[in-house]
């Protein structure tokens, strides 16, 4: 008996229908592994709404203080209105015939006219009018 062992494989013959997977022909490298570049995704994820909240609130407060600046500058222009009306008002008051209108009418205080003051001369014994 002639038995032959063949040493060779055999491939069983495959049609070339021109269909294939591709292949990146460069592999992507991240500087320091997929592994720390995935840590450092979830901590982002895990910061970034953190942020949002601190950044929320420091608008937020931003808003309320620009808010507050125009309160009190209305309230500013207001006192300085207040301000004129009251310098026009002692104007009006420190005026003479303001002055002597309100010495007559309260205090019963008049000008005096001629020959209605005067003055005792000791030496001559009389009355000298201005």
């Amino acid at each position: 008996m002639d038995y032959q062992n063949s040493t060779q494989l055999y491939i069983r013959p495959a049609i070339n229908i021109g269909v294939r997977q591709q292949q990146r022909r460069h592999k992507l490298v991240f500087p320091g592994g997929v592994a720390l570049w995935r840590r450092t995704g979830w901590i982002l994820l895990l910061l970034i709404p953190f942020v949002l909240l601190i950044n929320t609130f420091l608008v937020s407060s931003l808003q309320n203080v620009d808010k507050s600046i125009e309160e009190v500058n209305i309230k500013r222009y207001e006192l300085i209105d207040q301000k004129i009306g009251l310098l026009a008002k002692r104007a009006g008051m420190l005026a003479p015939a303001h002055i002597e209108n309100t010495a007559s009418a309260k205090l019963s205080l008049y000008l005096p006219v001629k020959r209605q003051v005067g003055h005792f001369n000791r030496r001559t014994g009389t009355f000298n009018y201005l």
